[in-house]
């Protein structure tokens, strides 16, 4: 602001109105809103009041109904209020897939499903109206027995449930020469499930009890539908 002669209350007035001005135009380069026919804010872009910048939507009371871009925690994309559910229900993240791995070799010597020590990858996910899921697992299994007959396998455990037969596990068979190295991978169309977060982890089992199997750079993939 350039220097003028005024009194002190009425320069301290220019320089408070010229300050208000110049934020009001930086607030407006971060952000713009639209509003409808009733005045009411229906869709703003830029800086939002949690700190996240991107698009959200609103309904017609205010609560936000779709987030697009930063979602906070690190995670981007979209978000949506359920279809049906009541206002200021958290919101459901649509599309985008999220991986987990656990590289690190890691044993398991149980003929009951269970976690390996470090536990294997684990996501939760939310899963939307169609209440399907396009899941991916992959391993590198081995077996520390040394005959043959034996059996390691990895599988798809959802909201701790025992790895069921519609999602067929991963195995590797120990041949009579010893074990046997193999990378396996499997892909499966997960359907029925409710709306809302649920929880998918990679589980182990070997076929003799005390026989370590061995896992590595186990990988899950899930891709909300």
């Amino acid at each position: 602001m350039p220097g003028v002669n005024l009194p002190f209350q009425d320069g301290l007035y220019q320089l408070l109105h010229d300050l208000d001005q110049r934020i009001s135009g930086v607030e407006r380069q971060q952000n713009w809103g639209l509003t409808d026919s009733n005045g009411i804010l229906r869709a703003r872009a830029g800086n939002q009041p949690d700190g996240t910048n991107g698009i959200w939507f609103f309904n017609t009371d205010g609560s936000v109904a779709t987030k697009l871009g930063d979602l906070g925690g690190g995670e981007y994309g979209l978000a949506v209020l359920p279809a049906g559910a009541a206002p200021g229900t958290p919101l459901q993240r649509v599309g985008g897939a999220i991986c987990a791995q656990q590289l690190s070799q890691v044993s398991y010597s149980s003929t009951t499903w269970g976690d390996t020590s470090p536990a294997g990858p684990q996501v939760t996910v939310p899963i939307g109206p169609s209440g399907q899921a396009m899941v991916t697992i992959g391993c590198m299994i081995s077996s520390g027995a040394n005959a043959g007959g034996e059996t390691a396998l990895a599988g798809l455990s959802i909201d701790g449930a025992a790895p069921a037969a519609a999602y067929p596990p991963l195995e590797e068979g120990i041949s009579l020469n010893g074990s046997v190295v193999g990378s396996t991978l499997g892909a499966f169309l997960v359907s029925a499930l409710a709306p809302g977060s649920h929880t998918f982890k990679m589980q182990y089992q070997v076929s003799t009890a005390g026989v370590n199997g061995f896992f590595a750079s186990s990988t899950l993939l899930v891709q909300p539908l």
